[in-house]
């Protein structure tokens, strides 16, 4: 039908090769971009570049309008610290409130991501994981629950970076990075 009336708006009786374009509206892509940072005792000299490095990603995740969420490990437990948001203020605030301390639970935190993933996996297009620890877990990985959520991770999340601030603990952050299926981003990349 299109064609016919494109036709019919230049006056001409038989549709020709102009005639038969039609404009394409595309929905923008929504990615959300979720950060798993580790703020435990060994990360507590890299927090600073911790918040610089995400305000910079904050930055490129607002051109595209793509949300961001921000999770935490540290202590027992991994939480929630910002739903999905396109607010670099609010997230930015809440990263201002962190502090450092306690152990480093990543078992804890890659099952979080599971349960953030099975959420939301259905409400945006792709999922992208940063993950910003020296990979020193002070729980096993070696777990049929942590084997689970890793395959559900990799299912649906399009891509999963981890990213190393601490020199020292490369090696750490290399395993951590082969262990989950990741890209390993050097120390050196990072800012």
């Amino acid at each position: 039908m299109a064609t016919l009336y494109q036709a019919w708006k230049r006056q001409r009786r038989h549709p020709e090769k102009p005639d038969l374009r039609t404009p394409e509206f595309r929905i923008p892509q929504n990615c959300l971009q979720v950060f798993l940072l580790d703020v435990s005792d060994s990360m507590a000299a890299t927090l600073e570049l911790m918040r610089a490095w995400v305000s910079k990603t904050l930055g490129e995740a607002y051109l595209h309008r793509d949300p961001v969420m921000l999770l935490t490990v540290q202590g027992t437990e991994a939480r929630v610290l910002t739903p999905p948001t396109t607010s670099i203020h609010f997230v930015l605030h809440r990263l201002s409130g962190v502090t450092e301390g306690g152990a480093t639970p990543l078992r804890q935190g890659l099952r979080l991501v599971e349960r953030v993933t099975r959420q939301w996996r259905d409400r945006y297009l792709a999922i992208d994981l940063t993950i910003v620890t020296d990979g020193r877990s002070t729980e096993s990985l070696n777990d049929p629950d942590v084997e689970k959520s890793l395959i559900l991770i990799s299912k649906f999340v399009r891509e999963t970076v981890v990213v190393n601030p601490v020199p020292k603990a490369a090696s750490f952050a290399r395993a951590f990075a082969s262990l989950i299926g990741a890209r390993y981003l050097d120390p050196k990349e990072f800012l």
